[in-house]
């Protein structure tokens, strides 16, 4: 197998297992949110402080990145890590048990989650900046995967449903996460990863706030109906256009996200200073939902990117 053939098939299954791996881990996310109200807050008395520490906890998990990389080495540490994401979704499918159980499955798929993001980076880093680019769609890519199948069961999660049809789904997107992982360890060529200095691994804190966001705004259509007074198949659409829209942008055009960044940054701001002075008016909320998610998803490929290219 030749230099670029190699370089072609890592990329494919790279982004591949980054599309599987955060759409799982997405539905991880979302479903863990409420567990930290009704288990940890009603259920076990927990104050929100205690509950928001484990949740900054769970996050900081990212910087065990780095000693995990150099204790079994990134290709097995980057596979470990998707596994454990694909398994405890289908777990979380499957337990029909103590809502605790649920719980403890998403914790630890969100913790594999976040291992799973800078080891990708790392890895994709030292194939080169349209690796990284690359990358950084491909996990765009897996938030809209979220987002298709959370609409297309009209917001009602698939990980909350019994029933053959969201298991063999669930099934079918984790055998297929698993098949492209053992097809990622059978390429020749070794996949190596450096780890970051400090100071430019600390853009990984944001990874939390970041996922937040989109469930909370950028991928909740139910929020989307509310606030753009829009049926909420049009929300659906409409968020649906955004991501489609934002990641075409940034894959086409890598090269403008410096200069096209802040100015989607710059009209998101103005859009929602004018949502919260009152102005609520629908076409205002639906041009703040698709100039947000551009910026958002700019940011995330400007991110990775610097990331990447600071690897040593």
């Amino acid at each position: 197998m030749t230099n670029k053939s190699q370089h072609a098939q890592q990329s494919w299954t790279l982004g591949f297992a980054a599309v599987l791996t955060m759409g799982m881990g997405m539905e991880l996310l979302r479903a863990l949110l409420p567990y930290f109200q009704f288990i940890l807050r009603d259920r076990l008395g927990w104050s929100t402080i205690n509950a928001g520490l484990l949740a900054l906890a769970i996050f900081l998990c990212a910087f065990l990145a780095g000693p995990l990389n150099r204790f079994i080495g990134s290709r097995l540490l980057l596979v470990g890590a998707s596994s454990l994401v694909g398994l405890t979704r289908l777990a979380m499918q499957l337990w029909t048990g103590d809502p605790i159980g649920d719980m403890m499955f998403a914790i630890i798929g969100v913790i594999a989650l976040v291992i799973f993001l800078p080891t990708l980076v790392g890895i994709a880093g030292n194939l080169g900046k349209q690796a990284t680019t690359e990358i950084a769609i491909a996990l765009l890519g897996g938030i809209a995967l979220d987002l298709a199948l959370n609409g297309a069961w009209l917001s009602y999660d698939i990980v909350w449903q019994a029933g053959i049809i969201p298991l063999l789904l669930t099934v079918v997107f984790v055998v297929a996460l698993l098949a492209t992982l053992y097809m990622l360890l059978r390429v020749e060529k070794k996949l190596e990863s450096a780890d970051l200095p400090f100071l430019h691994a600390l853009p990984w804190c944001g990874i939390g706030p970041y996922l937040f966001l989109q469930l909370l705004i950028f991928t909740n259509i139910g929020w989307a109906t509310t606030s753009a007074q829009i049926p909420f198949a049009a929300a659906f659409f409409l968020l649906l256009l955004a991501h489609f829209l934002a990641i075409v942008l940034w894959a086409s055009f890598p090269g403008i996200v410096h200069v096209a960044i802040p100015v989607a940054w710059l009209l998101t701001i103005s859009l929602l200073a004018a949502t919260l002075a009152g102005q609520e008016v629908a076409w205002i909320t639906m041009t703040y939902l698709l100039c947000g998610q551009i910026a958002l998803a700019g940011s995330l490929v400007a991110i990775i990117v610097y990331l990447g290219s600071n690897m040593s």
